[in-house]
Protein backbone atom coordinates (compact mmCIF):
# COMPACT_ATOMS: atom_id res chain seq x y z
CA UNK A 1 0.00 0.00 0.00
CA UNK A 2 3.05 2.20 0.34
CA UNK A 3 2.94 5.07 -2.36
CA UNK A 4 6.03 6.74 -3.55
CA UNK A 5 6.69 9.81 -6.38
CA UNK A 6 8.39 8.19 -9.63
CA UNK A 7 11.77 9.19 -10.44
CA UNK A 8 11.39 11.71 -12.30
CA UNK A 9 8.83 13.52 -10.10
CA UNK A 10 11.40 13.54 -7.13
CA UNK A 11 14.54 14.79 -9.92
CA UNK A 12 12.15 17.57 -10.93
CA UNK A 13 11.54 18.86 -7.45
CA UNK A 14 15.01 18.63 -6.05
CA UNK A 15 15.53 20.91 -9.60
CA UNK A 16 12.83 23.53 -8.27
CA UNK A 17 13.52 23.05 -4.57
CA UNK A 18 16.90 24.32 -6.03
CA UNK A 19 15.98 26.82 -8.04
CA UNK A 20 13.37 27.98 -5.27
CA UNK A 21 15.92 28.18 -2.56
CA UNK A 22 18.46 30.53 -4.48
CA UNK A 23 15.92 32.86 -4.23
CA UNK A 24 14.69 32.22 -0.80
CA UNK A 25 16.59 33.55 2.47
CA UNK A 26 18.42 30.73 3.83
CA UNK A 27 17.90 29.67 7.78
CA UNK A 28 14.82 28.59 9.20
CA UNK A 29 11.35 30.19 8.04
CA UNK A 30 9.94 31.75 11.53
CA UNK A 31 6.66 31.42 10.28
CA UNK A 32 6.46 27.68 10.62
CA UNK A 33 6.58 28.03 13.86
CA UNK A 34 3.75 28.41 16.78
CA UNK A 35 5.73 31.54 18.92
CA UNK A 36 2.82 30.98 20.74
CA UNK A 37 3.14 27.39 22.07
CA UNK A 38 6.21 26.53 24.63
CA UNK A 39 8.18 24.17 23.07
CA UNK A 40 8.90 22.57 26.29
CA UNK A 41 5.34 21.78 26.57
CA UNK A 42 4.40 20.90 23.47
CA UNK A 43 7.88 21.20 20.58
CA UNK A 44 5.53 19.50 18.02
CA UNK A 45 3.24 22.41 18.03
CA UNK A 46 5.98 24.96 18.49
CA UNK A 47 8.06 23.60 15.49
CA UNK A 48 5.34 23.04 12.59
CA UNK A 49 2.19 24.80 14.09
CA UNK A 50 2.77 28.00 11.81
CA UNK A 51 2.74 25.41 8.90
CA UNK A 52 -0.18 23.92 10.25
CA UNK A 53 -2.22 26.50 10.37
CA UNK A 54 -1.01 28.11 6.53
CA UNK A 55 -1.66 24.94 5.35
CA UNK A 56 -4.40 23.19 6.26
CA UNK A 57 -4.69 19.56 5.49
CA UNK A 58 -7.37 18.72 2.56
CA UNK A 59 -9.02 15.92 2.41
CA UNK A 60 -7.00 13.94 -0.73
CA UNK A 61 -3.70 14.18 1.72
CA UNK A 62 -3.54 12.03 4.77
CA UNK A 63 -0.22 14.43 5.35
CA UNK A 64 0.71 17.24 3.72
CA UNK A 65 4.43 18.79 4.71
CA UNK A 66 6.89 20.95 2.76
CA UNK A 67 7.97 18.07 0.58
CA UNK A 68 4.28 17.37 -0.78
CA UNK A 69 3.61 20.65 -1.24
CA UNK A 70 6.88 20.84 -3.91
CA UNK A 71 5.68 17.24 -5.34
CA UNK A 72 2.34 18.88 -5.64
CA UNK A 73 3.62 21.68 -7.26
CA UNK A 74 5.50 19.94 -9.53
CA UNK A 75 2.96 17.60 -10.46
CA UNK A 76 0.98 20.99 -11.72
CA UNK A 77 3.80 21.91 -14.34
CA UNK A 78 4.42 18.69 -15.52
CA UNK A 79 0.76 18.35 -15.86
CA UNK A 80 0.93 21.76 -18.10
CA UNK A 81 3.40 19.90 -19.73
CA UNK A 82 1.78 16.62 -20.81
CA UNK A 83 -1.82 18.57 -21.63
CA UNK A 84 0.43 20.43 -23.77
CA UNK A 85 1.27 17.53 -26.16
CA UNK A 86 -0.81 16.20 -29.08
CA UNK A 87 -0.51 12.44 -29.81
CA UNK A 88 -2.15 13.37 -33.30
CA UNK A 89 0.93 15.76 -34.22
CA UNK A 90 3.70 14.35 -32.69
CA UNK A 91 6.22 11.70 -34.48
CA UNK A 92 5.05 8.28 -34.21
CA UNK A 93 6.36 6.24 -31.94
CA UNK A 94 7.97 9.15 -30.35
CA UNK A 95 8.30 9.79 -26.73
CA UNK A 96 5.63 13.09 -27.33
CA UNK A 97 3.10 10.33 -28.57
CA UNK A 98 3.55 7.79 -26.37
CA UNK A 99 3.33 10.21 -23.54
CA UNK A 100 0.17 11.65 -24.56
CA UNK A 101 -1.23 8.67 -25.50
CA UNK A 102 -0.52 7.10 -22.07
CA UNK A 103 -2.30 9.93 -20.32
CA UNK A 104 -5.35 9.70 -22.85
CA UNK A 105 -5.96 6.23 -22.26
CA UNK A 106 -6.21 7.08 -18.38
CA UNK A 107 -8.60 10.25 -18.95
CA UNK A 108 -10.68 8.37 -21.11
CA UNK A 109 -13.37 6.98 -18.51
CA UNK A 110 -16.08 6.59 -20.73
CA UNK A 111 -13.59 3.47 -22.22
CA UNK A 112 -12.45 2.11 -19.14
CA UNK A 113 -15.98 1.93 -17.45
CA UNK A 114 -17.15 -0.13 -20.85
CA UNK A 115 -14.43 -2.26 -20.59
CA UNK A 116 -14.97 -3.37 -17.07
CA UNK A 117 -12.99 -6.41 -16.01
CA UNK A 118 -12.53 -7.09 -19.62
CA UNK A 119 -9.27 -6.84 -20.23
CA UNK A 120 -7.93 -9.42 -17.07
CA UNK A 121 -10.14 -12.17 -18.16
CA UNK A 122 -7.13 -14.07 -20.17
CA UNK A 123 -4.40 -13.74 -17.30
CA UNK A 124 -7.28 -14.33 -14.60
CA UNK A 125 -8.10 -18.16 -17.02
CA UNK A 126 -4.10 -18.76 -16.95
CA UNK A 127 -3.92 -18.02 -13.14
CA UNK A 128 -6.76 -20.47 -12.59
CA UNK A 129 -5.22 -22.95 -14.83
CA UNK A 130 -1.70 -22.77 -13.20
CA UNK A 131 -0.15 -25.52 -11.48
CA UNK A 132 2.43 -25.42 -8.29
CA UNK A 133 5.31 -26.38 -10.60
CA UNK A 134 3.98 -22.85 -13.41
CA UNK A 135 3.10 -20.40 -10.36
CA UNK A 136 6.79 -19.30 -10.52
CA UNK A 137 6.78 -19.33 -13.64
CA UNK A 138 3.74 -16.70 -13.99
CA UNK A 139 5.46 -15.21 -11.53
CA UNK A 140 8.21 -13.87 -13.65
CA UNK A 141 6.62 -13.41 -16.67
CA UNK A 142 3.02 -11.70 -16.25
CA UNK A 143 2.76 -7.82 -15.27
CA UNK A 144 1.02 -7.76 -12.17
CA UNK A 145 1.00 -11.29 -10.53
CA UNK A 146 3.01 -10.55 -7.35
CA UNK A 147 2.94 -12.98 -4.82
CA UNK A 148 5.69 -14.91 -2.39
CA UNK A 149 8.69 -12.83 -2.64
CA UNK A 150 10.66 -10.62 -5.25
CA UNK A 151 13.51 -10.20 -6.75
CA UNK A 152 15.65 -7.53 -8.33
CA UNK A 153 19.30 -6.25 -8.89
CA UNK A 154 20.89 -3.49 -6.58
CA UNK A 155 24.61 -2.65 -5.85
CA UNK A 156 26.36 -5.57 -3.48
CA UNK A 157 26.47 -4.25 -0.27
CA UNK A 158 29.91 -5.82 0.44
CA UNK A 159 31.07 -4.64 -3.23
CA UNK A 160 29.73 -1.11 -4.60
CA UNK A 161 31.56 -1.50 -8.26
CA UNK A 162 29.18 -4.94 -8.57
CA UNK A 163 25.61 -5.41 -9.38
CA UNK A 164 23.87 -8.70 -7.51
CA UNK A 165 20.53 -10.25 -8.05
CA UNK A 166 18.85 -10.47 -4.67
CA UNK A 167 15.67 -12.56 -3.36
CA UNK A 168 13.63 -10.66 -0.84
CA UNK A 169 10.17 -11.43 1.23
CA UNK A 170 7.35 -9.83 -0.20
CA UNK A 171 4.07 -10.63 -1.52
CA UNK A 172 1.93 -9.35 1.49
CA UNK A 173 -1.33 -7.40 0.10
CA UNK A 174 -1.08 -4.94 2.80
CA UNK A 175 2.39 -4.51 2.83
CA UNK A 176 3.11 -4.59 6.67
CA UNK A 177 3.12 -7.58 8.37
CA UNK A 178 1.35 -6.17 11.86
CA UNK A 179 -1.71 -5.88 10.05
CA UNK A 180 -2.04 -9.78 10.01
CA UNK A 181 -0.68 -10.82 13.41
CA UNK A 182 -1.53 -7.40 16.05
CA UNK A 183 -4.73 -8.37 17.53
CA UNK A 184 -5.38 -3.85 18.65
CA UNK A 185 -8.30 -2.24 16.79
CA UNK A 186 -6.95 -0.51 14.24
CA UNK A 187 -5.37 -3.75 12.78
CA UNK A 188 -8.29 -5.49 13.06
CA UNK A 189 -10.34 -2.84 11.53
CA UNK A 190 -7.72 -2.62 8.78
CA UNK A 191 -7.55 -6.32 8.13
CA UNK A 192 -11.41 -6.30 7.74
CA UNK A 193 -11.44 -3.79 5.04
CA UNK A 194 -9.12 -5.63 2.84
CA UNK A 195 -10.89 -8.73 3.24
CA UNK A 196 -14.27 -6.44 1.61
CA UNK A 197 -11.97 -4.87 -0.83
CA UNK A 198 -10.71 -8.37 -2.06
CA UNK A 199 -14.69 -9.32 -2.35
CA UNK A 200 -15.52 -6.48 -4.21
CA UNK A 201 -12.29 -7.24 -6.53
CA UNK A 202 -13.64 -10.44 -6.95
CA UNK A 203 -17.16 -9.89 -7.86
CA UNK A 204 -16.49 -7.44 -10.27
CA UNK A 205 -14.34 -9.57 -12.16
CA UNK A 206 -16.85 -12.23 -12.30
CA UNK A 207 -16.66 -14.08 -9.48
CA UNK A 208 -19.80 -15.09 -7.65
CA UNK A 209 -20.64 -14.20 -3.86
CA UNK A 210 -19.29 -17.65 -2.92
CA UNK A 211 -16.26 -17.71 -5.17
CA UNK A 212 -15.25 -14.65 -3.99
CA UNK A 213 -15.83 -15.52 -0.48
CA UNK A 214 -13.41 -17.82 -0.79
CA UNK A 215 -10.94 -16.29 -2.41
CA UNK A 216 -10.78 -13.42 0.04
CA UNK A 217 -10.60 -16.23 2.44
CA UNK A 218 -7.67 -18.59 1.24
CA UNK A 219 -5.91 -15.26 0.43
CA UNK A 220 -5.61 -13.90 3.57
CA UNK A 221 -4.72 -17.12 5.40
CA UNK A 222 -2.03 -17.42 2.92
CA UNK A 223 -0.68 -13.99 3.88
CA UNK A 224 -1.21 -14.26 7.99
CA UNK A 225 1.12 -17.20 7.52
CA UNK A 226 3.23 -15.62 5.47
CA UNK A 227 3.17 -12.39 7.81
CA UNK A 228 4.46 -14.69 10.80
CA UNK A 229 7.19 -15.61 8.82
CA UNK A 230 8.30 -12.07 7.98
CA UNK A 231 11.20 -10.38 9.48
CA UNK A 232 9.93 -7.31 11.27
CA UNK A 233 10.85 -3.75 10.91
CA UNK A 234 13.64 -3.95 13.53
CA UNK A 235 14.92 -6.64 11.97
CA UNK A 236 14.94 -5.13 8.45
CA UNK A 237 17.23 -2.80 9.58
CA UNK A 238 19.91 -5.22 10.50
CA UNK A 239 21.49 -5.17 6.77
CA UNK A 240 24.67 -7.43 8.11
CA UNK A 241 21.62 -10.37 8.50
CA UNK A 242 20.00 -9.64 5.06
CA UNK A 243 23.24 -10.33 3.28
CA UNK A 244 23.05 -14.27 2.69
CA UNK A 245 24.87 -14.97 -0.82
CA UNK A 246 23.97 -18.69 -1.68
CA UNK A 247 24.28 -21.05 -5.09
CA UNK A 248 21.20 -21.20 -6.52
CA UNK A 249 22.12 -25.12 -6.49
CA UNK A 250 21.69 -24.66 -2.98
CA UNK A 251 18.37 -22.81 -3.14
CA UNK A 252 16.69 -25.56 -5.57
CA UNK A 253 17.82 -28.26 -2.84
CA UNK A 254 16.84 -26.42 0.42
CA UNK A 255 13.77 -24.90 -0.97
CA UNK A 256 12.39 -26.60 -4.17
CA UNK A 257 8.93 -25.32 -4.68
CA UNK A 258 10.42 -21.50 -4.86
CA UNK A 259 11.05 -23.52 -8.59
CA UNK A 260 14.21 -20.43 -8.69
CA UNK A 261 16.02 -21.88 -11.71
CA UNK A 262 12.84 -21.70 -13.81
CA UNK A 263 11.68 -18.24 -12.58
CA UNK A 264 14.78 -16.84 -14.05
CA UNK A 265 14.99 -18.68 -17.23
CA UNK A 266 11.46 -17.66 -18.10
CA UNK A 267 12.53 -14.07 -18.11
CA UNK A 268 15.49 -15.37 -20.40
CA UNK A 269 17.99 -15.20 -17.25
CA UNK A 270 20.25 -18.19 -16.94
CA UNK A 271 23.76 -17.14 -16.06
CA UNK A 272 23.05 -16.15 -12.53
CA UNK A 273 24.41 -18.75 -9.82
CA UNK A 274 23.88 -17.08 -6.59
CA UNK A 275 21.85 -14.72 -5.42
CA UNK A 276 21.78 -12.37 -2.64
CA UNK A 277 18.58 -14.16 -0.15
CA UNK A 278 17.23 -11.46 2.30
CA UNK A 279 15.78 -13.21 4.32
CA UNK A 280 16.33 -17.09 4.49
CA UNK A 281 13.27 -18.05 7.33
CA UNK A 282 10.33 -17.10 5.55
CA UNK A 283 11.76 -17.95 1.94
CA UNK A 284 11.97 -21.38 3.77
CA UNK A 285 8.21 -20.77 5.10
CA UNK A 286 7.19 -20.08 1.70
CA UNK A 287 8.37 -23.13 -0.03
CA UNK A 288 6.50 -25.06 2.57
CA UNK A 289 3.45 -23.09 2.29
CA UNK A 290 3.47 -23.65 -1.40
CA UNK A 291 3.99 -27.65 -0.55
CA UNK A 292 1.13 -27.60 2.09
CA UNK A 293 -1.17 -25.17 0.48
CA UNK A 294 -3.47 -26.70 -1.96
CA UNK A 295 -3.47 -25.22 -5.41
CA UNK A 296 -6.92 -23.53 -5.61
CA UNK A 297 -5.99 -21.56 -3.15
CA UNK A 298 -2.52 -20.60 -4.33
CA UNK A 299 -4.66 -19.27 -7.44
CA UNK A 300 -6.98 -17.65 -5.46
CA UNK A 301 -3.77 -15.94 -3.71
CA UNK A 302 -2.15 -15.12 -7.13
CA UNK A 303 -5.39 -13.58 -8.49
CA UNK A 304 -5.75 -11.37 -5.24
CA UNK A 305 -2.48 -10.19 -5.94
CA UNK A 306 -3.04 -9.66 -9.58
CA UNK A 307 -6.44 -8.08 -9.50
CA UNK A 308 -5.24 -5.23 -6.63
CA UNK A 309 -2.54 -4.45 -9.12
CA UNK A 310 -4.64 -3.81 -11.26
CA UNK A 311 -7.64 -2.11 -9.91
CA UNK A 312 -6.26 1.40 -10.14
CA UNK A 313 -6.26 1.33 -14.08
CA UNK A 314 -9.46 -0.61 -15.00
CA UNK A 315 -12.57 1.07 -14.41
CA UNK A 316 -14.54 3.83 -11.63
CA UNK A 317 -15.75 0.44 -9.68
CA UNK A 318 -12.13 -1.09 -9.54
CA UNK A 319 -11.12 2.22 -8.85
CA UNK A 320 -13.37 3.58 -5.99
CA UNK A 321 -13.06 -0.11 -4.66
CA UNK A 322 -9.52 0.31 -4.18
CA UNK A 323 -9.95 4.23 -2.69
CA UNK A 324 -12.48 2.49 0.30
CA UNK A 325 -9.22 0.66 1.53
CA UNK A 326 -6.73 3.09 1.18
CA UNK A 327 -9.42 5.31 3.43
CA UNK A 328 -9.26 2.96 6.21
CA UNK A 329 -5.15 2.10 5.75
CA UNK A 330 -3.99 5.97 5.33
CA UNK A 331 -7.05 8.10 7.10
CA UNK A 332 -7.40 10.09 3.70
CA UNK A 333 -10.91 11.29 2.96
CA UNK A 334 -11.21 12.30 -1.05
CA UNK A 335 -9.62 10.70 -3.73
CA UNK A 336 -7.43 12.49 -6.32
CA UNK A 337 -8.74 13.81 -9.12
CA UNK A 338 -8.46 11.93 -12.81
CA UNK A 339 -5.32 13.74 -14.00
CA UNK A 340 -3.48 13.47 -11.32
CA UNK A 341 -4.55 9.51 -11.29
CA UNK A 342 -4.07 9.58 -15.11
CA UNK A 343 -0.61 11.41 -14.96
CA UNK A 344 1.13 8.72 -13.09
CA UNK A 345 1.11 6.76 -15.29
CA UNK A 346 3.10 8.19 -17.94
CA UNK A 347 5.36 9.59 -15.33
CA UNK A 348 6.04 6.64 -13.37
CA UNK A 349 6.40 3.94 -17.01
CA UNK A 350 8.35 6.78 -19.20
CA UNK A 351 9.88 8.72 -16.39
CA UNK A 352 13.02 9.46 -18.30
CA UNK A 353 11.40 10.59 -21.36
CA UNK A 354 9.09 12.92 -19.41
CA UNK A 355 12.07 14.21 -17.37
CA UNK A 356 14.02 14.99 -21.11
CA UNK A 357 10.78 17.01 -22.36
CA UNK A 358 10.84 18.39 -18.99
CA UNK A 359 13.97 19.60 -19.23
CA UNK A 360 13.49 20.57 -22.62
CA UNK A 361 10.92 23.04 -21.86
CA UNK A 362 11.64 24.42 -18.58
CA UNK A 363 15.39 24.77 -18.85
CA UNK A 364 15.80 25.11 -22.59
CA UNK A 365 20.08 25.83 -23.33
CA UNK A 366 19.91 29.36 -23.95
CA UNK A 367 18.97 30.11 -20.63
Amino acid sequence: MKKIFPVILTATACTLMMTNCSKSPKGIDKSNLDASAAPQEDFYQYACGGWMQAHPLTPEYSRYGTFDELGENNRKQLHDLITGLDASTAEPGSNAQKIADLYAMGMDSVTLNNQGAAPLQADLAAINALSKDSLAIAMATMPGLSAFYGTGVEADMLDASMNTMYLMQSGLGLGDRDYYIKDGDDEKRVLEAYREYLIKLAELAGYSEEDAARLAYNTIAIETRLAKASWSREELRNPAAMYNPTAIADIEKQMPALNIRNYFAAQGINQIDTLVVGQPSYLAEVNQTIVDTPIEALRDYATAGYLSSAASYLSDDFVNAEFELNKVVSGVEEQQPRWKRAMSVPNGILGEALGQLYVEKYFPPDI
